[in-house]
């Protein structure tokens, strides 16, 4: 139910990124032997189509939402590592502690990977893992607490309604939108390029639907998205 969603979307974002291209060739969108996708409208996307399916099956994708938080970091997370791997996003060239260099001769997925540059991929792959351990420990010790308060239980259904997700998908983004500064994309508002425009948009979409989603919980004890 994912995929469509995540091809739309993503088709999308590319368009946005390569605008003046497709503007010249829009018959080049619906092409998928041109271009590529962009990730973050991919997975809003995804959001989208999957929710719409499980609320047509199920009785909403509040649980399914829940679910899925953690595994979608751990998989954006652990595909960054291995496009980097591969010589894949490489950033801004530059002599940074941290700059890596691809010795061998390809094929890399940068251009210029012999060139010293910011590892982009990595250091993405690498915070967003680091955001699953921190999401799962503060997890464990609300829990503890609350069991330690004689509130809740193991079973109890009160915050599976879709907000941890949304939690999950705002933060994911904050750190697209920070490793994006070292990318070699042109900037198009300041310093910012459209993944970055883009990534802020999912920031305050995210803050929105979870806030929405915690004020309704609130009010009449009803998830919205149950």
């Amino acid at each position: 139910a994912a995929i469509p969603g995540a091809v739309v979307g993503g088709r999308i974002g590319y368009a946005l990124i390569h605008l003046d291209y497709y503007r010249a060739n829009p018959a080049a969108l619906v092409d998928p032997g041109k271009g590529s996708l962009e990730l973050g409208l991919a997975v809003v996307g995804a959001t989208l189509s999957a929710g719409l399916v499980a609320r047509i099956l199920d009785r909403g994708p509040g649980v399914w939402l829940h679910v899925a938080a953690l595994p979608l970091l751990g998989t954006l997370g652990i595909g960054k590592i291995a496009a980097a791997l591969g010589g894949s996003g490489q950033g801004s060239f530059g002599d940074a502690p941290i700059a890596t260099v691809y010795l061998r001769p390809g094929p890399w997925g940068s251009l210029g990977a012999d060139m010293a540059a910011w590892p982009s991929q990595l250091i993405e792959g690498l915070l967003v893992l680091t955001l699953v351990v921190v999401l799962v420990v503060s997890a464990v010790a609300f829990e503890s607490r609350d069991h330690g308060q004689g509130r809740g239980s193991p079973d109890s259904r009160d915050r599976l309604d879709g907000r941890d997700f949304f939690l999950a998908l705002g933060l994911w983004a904050l750190v697209r939108f920070a490793v994006a500064f070292t990318w070699r994309d042109a900037r198009v508002v300041g310093p910012l390029d459209v993944d970055q425009l883009i990534s802020l948009a999912i920031v305050i979409g995210s803050a929105a639907a979870y806030r929405l989603v915690s004020r309704r919980a609130t009010r009449d004890g009803s998830p919205l998205l149950a």
